[in-house]
């Protein structure tokens, strides 16, 4: 059975311990299961320490290098696996905080237990124990909280935004033109990871896909990791073709909003037929493939010719962008293009003035 992510609260004052009780309730109401050790015992995953305070600053230099830690402070500090909360301390903002440091600590546990490494590594550290820089904690390993990352959205988020799927789907096709990885997660748990420098993306199962597209995006936060990160949970992961997920991202996440920096009006062609066979897809889908494959034409005109509505367009155009199968510069050239017939009365006049100058 999986051990409690455990906190350590130091040095908090009465209001700050209170904020910090109600918003460790709210990450356990979503499902995030953790615990508060008695005050000032400097033993759990995660030290919120008030660094304001001499006692905090104390806790502070003795913690240990791979411990991570949330300091509430008026002066932000920066520093390996250190995050800042500024004053004043309000709970939604204190358990959006705890939310993202706890699913990345839990990431590590599980990526551990994968790999067969359990025990003393992924237990919390027990209250009465002590603690030494010879002995870290090893599931608090190189944890962050990524600044670049958007927070879960709030429980009473309204339910008709899709202004997160776009972004969701930009960061996946991000992480594969920059070769950089990823952390998926939801609203409990790690969906997946994204390896943009190899093509692949992990998962603990063959539904993780799936039950990613079916997760409103809202509830889905990214985070940036390591490829080295990658590499090593990845490990006992099942790995398939990232391509695949971003077909069904661009499909699914786009809601008809066009890739910044692409054009509506130019024309562009296939480079090659889609794999329908593998990645599903709707008669709409069909039709929108058939008629890029023959001919350059715009986004525009492609609607019109169809009748596929243009959000549908759109979305296809971004999957198939994103998967590398769109040429864009299939455009004919101006001076490429072919020149209208010469009258034949033209014809005779151009004849006879070329012999006069003995070019017939």
């Amino acid at each position: 059975m999986a051990k409690l992510l455990q906190i350590s609260p130091l040095a908090l004052n009465d209001i700050d311990r209170k904020v910090l009780e109600v918003a460790v309730n709210l990450l356990t109401d979503e499902g995030i299961t953790c615990s508060l050790l008695p005050a000032d015992v400097p033993n759990g995953h995660l030290l919120v320490i008030n660094h304001d305070s001499e006692e905090g600053r104390k806790f502070l230099s003795e913690a240990q290098e791979r411990q991570v830690k949330l300091l509430l402070t008026s002066e932000p500090i920066k520093g390996k696996n250190i995050v800042c909360v500024e004053r004043p301390i309000r709970v939604a903002e204190l358990a959006d905080v705890l939310t993202r440091i706890c699913l990345r600590i839990k990431v590590r546990m599980a990526s551990m237990k994968l790999a067969g490494r359990t025990g003393d590594a992924e237990s919390a550290p027990r209250s009465g124990s002590s603690t030494t820089k010879d002995s870290p904690p090893e599931t608090a390993a190189d944890t962050t909280a990524n600044a670049d990352a958007p927070p879960p959205a709030p429980p009473s988020a309204a339910s008709d935004r899709d202004d997160d799927g776009p972004e969701l789907f930009r960061k996946l096709l991000d992480a594969k033109l920059q070769q950089r990885a990823l952390a998926v997660h939801g609203k409990n748990e790690t969906l997946l990871l994204v390896g943009g420098h190899n093509n692949s993306v992990a998962t603990k199962d063959q539904l993780s896909i799936q039950q990613l597209v079916q997760t409103p995006a809202r509830d889905i936060f990214v985070e940036n990791i390591e490829t080295g990160e990658f590499d090593e949970l990845s490990k006992m992961m099942t790995l398939s073709a990232l391509d695949n997920l971003l077909w069904l991202a661009g499909v699914e996440f786009s809601h008809g909003r066009l890739l910044p920096g692409h054009d509506m009006e130019k024309p562009v062609k296939l480079k090659a037929w889609p794999n329908f066979t593998r990645n599903g897809f709707r008669h709409s889908q069909f039709k929108l493939a058939a008629s890029m494959a023959s001919k350059p034409v715009s986004l525009t005109e492609l609607a019109n010719n169809t009748g596929v509505p243009i959000e549908e367009v759109i979305d296809f155009y971004n999957a198939a962008y994103a998967v590398g199968l769109i040429d864009q510069q299939a455009a004919p050239q101006a001076g490429k293009q072919k020149q209208k017939p010469v009258p034949s009365s033209r014809r005779g006049l151009i004849g006879m003035i070329a012999r006069k100058l003995g070019l017939g």
